[in-house]
């Protein structure tokens, strides 16, 4: 008699295949990445990690995962199937980087014109100035 072990992983999907419709419908990964280009022998953009974080905020809000516990989450939940990252791709490391470039990004006033741009993609009304 032959016995055949096979291993099952079972991950969480939660929200997550709406929260992926939803950023790639606001293109949040295109704006990011055209913003914060990466070099050619980066694994991930920016854009993809900045996803799974808000992913992870979306569907786990009153957690509290620090940067080094994102890896862990996206092990458990459905991260590779729906957003297709590698959970070993999404370190402390790769998570600052991501934000890193974000924040020197911020700083310029091109950011102005990427948050312009988020919101003509949700149709989000500018704010009103209150006069």
């Amino acid at each position: 008699m032959t016995v055949e072990l096979t291993s099952v992983v079972e991950r969480r999907p939660g929200a997550l295949p709406a929260s992926a419709e939803f950023l790639r419908r606001l293109d949040v990964a295109g704006i990011i990445d055209e913003l914060c280009p990466v070099r050619d022998v980066a694994h991930l953009t920016h854009g993809q990690v900045i996803e799974v974080l808000i992913a992870n905020r979306l569907s786990s809000p009153t957690s509290m995962t620090s940067m080094v516990g994102v890896e862990n989450w996206a092990r458990r939940w459905a991260v590779p199937e729906v957003f297709g990252v590698d959970p070993e791709l999404l370190n402390d490391d790769r998570i600052a980087r991501a934000l890193d470039a974000i924040a020197r990004v911020w700083r310029r006033s091109p950011a102005r014109s990427a948050r312009r741009r988020l919101r003509s993609s949700a149709s989000i009304p500018p704010r009103s100035t209150g006069t």
